[in-house]
């Protein structure tokens, strides 16, 4: 009799563990496909390797953040959890130029340094004058980690780094509902692995105990599986991740307004047509001058080769007149 309840009882933990296995599975397709409370999921979740917390990091359950939420299903109510426990990952894109490349460089590096920030990874193309006498335009791109809380204050630093910022993109994803429903399945999945412990130091029987070990072994790898994911996901809403492009240019662009009444848009479209024709006329001014000993190298080769046509086709037809002269 208490080895059929022991059975029992393990036919009632795999069955279980897979429905927990199938509403995981529910809420990380939703999680990644669909828009969750307040904020869409692009491209999943960005997931960071470089995260730094510990494997023991307890994760907030039902009583950490706002009474009422309910986490026993797919989801969580987002409006009901505190501002403070929202899972946000910010991230940004910066496009910079700058007159001058070096101070600039320089500046951005110091100011990543100033909030607590690192290059994660950068490019750099181009190497200024160069031997032929060019000057080769530089281009630098970083990508940054940085503290989130610390976004806006870098946003407006970078402002002052001596370059002109020509386009920016700063985009939010919320984790709230995904980061929860992950935290209450990992609680869930340790309290199952009490639980098959308990039932190992009881099971007396070989097939019985390798059943548990099975068991509690897939157990373990969904919880591990599940504390990476919170780990990433924390060091994703602690670290923000900005991409900047840095390009040299030798004049800076100039933003003008888009024209509203008639006079402006036909005086707009008169100075962009002009400035096509000087443009049009510099270039090929250009081209001729500097490219004038090649064009008279073509040129007379081009000319010695009509010259010998020519005087080939006047033979011909001279001695084709001289034959008509001969048989008449």
């Amino acid at each position: 009799m208490k080895k059929i309840r022991l059975i029992s009882l393990v036919c009632i933990l795999t069955l279980l563990l897979c429905s927990c296995g199938a509403k995981s599975d529910m809420a990380y397709d939703s999680a990644l496909s669909g828009t969750t409370s307040g904020g869409a999921m692009s491209n999943g979740a960005n997931y960071d390797k470089g995260y730094t917390s510990s494997p023991e990091a307890s994760y907030p359950t039902k009583d950490d953040y706002a009474s009422g939420s309910d986490i026993s299903g797919s989801g969580v109510d987002a409006d009901k959890i505190a501002e403070s426990e929202r899972k946000l990952i910010k991230n940004g894109t910066f496009h910079v130029e700058t007159l001058e490349y070096e101070k600039t460089v320089d500046a951005i590096e110091d100011l990543i340094n100033s909030v607590g920030g690192y290059i994660q990874s950068s490019n750099v193309s181009g190497t200024g004058a160069i031997a032929s006498g060019y000057n080769q335009m530089r281009r630098a791109t970083f990508t940054v980690r940085l503290p989130a809380n610390d976004f806006e204050s870098f946003e407006d630093g970078l402002a002052a780094c001596g370059g002109s910022i020509l386009s920016r993109n700063v985009y939010v994803d919320e984790v709230t509902d995904y980061y929860y429903d992950s935290a209450a399945r990992l609680k869930s999945l340790q309290v199952q692995e009490e639980q098959l412990m308990e039932l190992m130091q009881k099971a007396e029987k070989l097939e019985v105990i390798i059943q548990l070990q099975s068991e509690l072994a897939n157990v373990r790898y969904q919880i591990e599986s599940l504390q990476g994911t919170l780990r990433r996901l924390d060091s994703q809403v602690a670290y923000s991740t900005v991409t900047i492009s840095v390009n040299e240019v030798y004049e800076s662009t100039v933003i003008q307004a888009p024209p509203k009444t008639l006079w402006q848009r036909i005086s707009y479209t008169f100075n962009n047509t002009w400035d096509d024709i000087t443009d049009g006329v510099e270039d090929f001014v250009v081209f001729v001058a500097g490219n004038i000993l090649l064009l008279i190298f073509w040129g007379a080769v081009i000319a010695a080769a009509a010259i010998i046509v020519v005087r080939r086709i006047k033979r011909i037809k001279a001695k084709k007149a001289h034959e008509e002269q001969s048989n008449d």
